[in-house]
């Protein structure tokens, strides 16, 4: 290129573009987070139990970190494999750190939340270019 960048200015495949549009478009995805994490913390702390599922996953990942077999997924002393053991093995593990509650038990959701936000981010990053 024959003419010099100027400060705040930063050299794309189309030419110059301002470093304010680089920032925004990089780190959209930790701004999208940084506003919907407060929404999904009153949705972890800010209701009641919902059955029939929250008991009964709560109860497999209460029970295993009790039991400490982490292997087969357990409901009421029966084997319990309709589904994955990771959410169990990360509600468990949740458990642990921060004592058996529900809010122990919801937390690794806040994790999924914002592990999907980054990769919809990333994906979008790379679709766009």
């Amino acid at each position: 290129m024959g003419s010099k960048l100027t400060l705040g200015e930063q050299v794309s495949a189309t030419g110059i573009v301002p470093l304010a549009t680089v920032t925004v478009a990089r780190y959209w995805p930790l701004l999208a987070l940084a506003l919907l994490m407060p929404l999904w913390i009153i949705g972890v702390v800010g209701r009641a139990v919902w059955s029939p599922d929250e008991p009964r996953e709560h109860d497999i990942a209460y029970n295993m970190l009790q039991s400490g077999d982490v292997v087969v997924p357990q409901l009421a002393g029966a084997p319990f494999i309709e589904k994955p053991p990771l959410a169990y093995w990360v509600q468990s593990a949740s458990m642990r750190l921060f004592g058996p509650s529900v809010v122990a038990a919801r937390l690794p959701n806040l994790l999924w939340a914002a592990l999907t936000v980054l990769c919809i981010g990333a994906l979008a990053g790379d679709a766009a270019g």
